[in-house]
């Protein structure tokens, strides 16, 4: 409680307690001076020191450097000098890292799936699907696109005269723009993969109106065929591929159109052209056609109205030759030699030789085997398996006169033939049988 002081309001009297400002009574404000005011207690308190100001120690510049060590003169020397650094950064330390390596727990850890390998093959077996399905599309488009080609273009049934005018007939299908035409007869028929052309002419212009390749060329030479295909497939070739024009200089020409660039289907006969962009004035007694791949049995015609063609024509031989196959008997009837079969050219430097086999089975058994299997061929120092054949698989007991006709592959200049049979386990009596013939 404040205590009472002897002073008292100068204007009522009233007692004033000592720091009194205001009269309690009469609110008349009293003079300075007249209140003591209480002097704060420094109990509890600690002095606040002085802060100082820290202030690194200057940087005394290095002396100028020396001139020559001849100069004679001599500097002062400064001692090296350190930057201030407070005693509490001198002697920390790098903190510790606040993460430190741990080793995953189990579930966190990749784990290696057993499906991996399986997921593999799948992928590697889709791939190979898709690029077998690729090549059968491309494949098959590209025949597609050359047949819908050819159906588009038309036959025209005229062609001009020297003069200039057209006049119908004698033209096998060729219809040439106004100028002079000559005609070359050929009148020559060759087989190439089982289709018969027979080269019926050659026209030679300085263009033709149907010639649709746009190509500006010195002349065209057209050589008019008709085609004829008796198997039962198509061989799927393009005269652009197996056809070329060889000129006097040995120069060799590709195709430069044809009113029908595929081969004719199965049993299809039909008159065809094909264009070649040579100049007009070449000499067509002294160029030469060319059928067949680089791959294939190649064959030239003189493309003279005389060429000799006997070398490709098939030749046939009697044979009359037999062999016992255990209780069969085996007959070569006759043997022939050819440039193609079914649909197929021969291979380079070798032609098919074709037997007419005839087989009698006096027996009480029936023999039922794959001959395919057990045929061989040897000739020219070479022995491979047929490429065609039609010999009945079972040949029935007490049957005869079974007839069959088998292929080969066999060289040009083999003339030296054996056909074997192979051992047949399936038939103890069966043991290898050979036909040796000539041609």
């Amino acid at each position: 409680m404040a205590q009472p002081s002897s002073r008292t309001c100068r204007n009522c009297g009233a007692p004033l307690i000592s720091g009194q400002r205001f009269c309690s009574s009469c609110g008349t404000l009293m003079e300075e001076g007249t209140s003591n005011p209480t002097t704060p207690s420094n109990e509890g308190y600690s002095p606040v020191p002085d802060m100082q100001t820290i202030r690194s120690t200057p940087v005394i510049p290095p002396p100028p450097p020396l001139s020559s060590s001849s100069s004679g003169q001599s500097y002062t020397q400064y001692p090296d000098t350190q930057p201030y650094m407070p005693e509490s950064v001198q002697g920390s330390q790098t903190p510790p890292p606040l993460y430190q390596s741990q080793s995953a727990p189990d579930y966190a850890r990749p784990q290696s799936s057993s499906a991996t390998p399986i997921l593999r093959r799948i992928g590697c077996g889709l791939g190979v699907l898709i690029i077998l399905f690729l090549a059968l599309c491309g494949t098959g488009g590209y025949f597609a696109f050359h047949a819908i080609q050819n159906a588009f273009k038309q036959t025209p049934g005229s062609t001009s005269n020297s003069g200039g005018s057209l006049t119908t007939g004698g033209g096998y299908g060729s219809t040439a723009t106004p100028g002079k035409v000559t005609t070359t007869p050929i009148n020559a028929t060759i087989t190439y993969a089982s289709v018969a052309i027979t080269m019926l002419d050659v026209k030679q212009a300085q263009s033709f109106s149907d010639d649709t390749s746009g190509s500006a060329s010195p002349g065209v030479l057209r050589l008019d065929v008709k085609e004829q295909n008796v198997t039962n497939v198509n061989p799927n070739y393009l005269y652009s591929d197996i056809m070329r024009l060889i000129l006097p200089n040995q120069t060799s020409v590709t195709p430069l159109n044809a009113q029908q660039d595929i081969s004719p289907g199965a049993s299809t006969t039909r008159t065809n052209w094909i264009d070649f962009a040579v100049p007009a004035t070449t000499d067509v007694t002294q160029t030469m056609l060319q059928l067949g791949s680089a791959s294939e049995a190649q064959m030239s015609v003189a493309l003279t109205g005389h060429a000799d063609l006997s070398k490709y024509q098939a030749k046939t031989a009697t044979i009359s030759k037999a062999g016992q196959y255990g209780d069969l008997k085996w007959t070569i009837k006759t043997a022939t030699r050819s440039w193609s079969n079914q649909g197929k050219q021969a291979t380079k430097g070798m032609y098919y030789l074709f037997l007419d086999m005839n087989v009698d089975n006096p027996s009480s058994n029936d023999y039922s085997v794959d001959w395919e299997s057990y045929m061989r061929m040897s000739a020219g120092g070479i022995t491979g398996p047929d490429d065609s054949a039609n010999i009945p698989i079972t040949i029935k007991a007490g049957s005869s006169g079974q007839d069959g006709t088998v292929a080969f592959l066999v060289p040009q200049s083999a003339s030296s033939y054996t056909f074997i049979l192979l051992q047949n386990s399936s038939y103890p009596s069966a043991q290898q049988m050979t036909i040796s013939f000539q041609m």
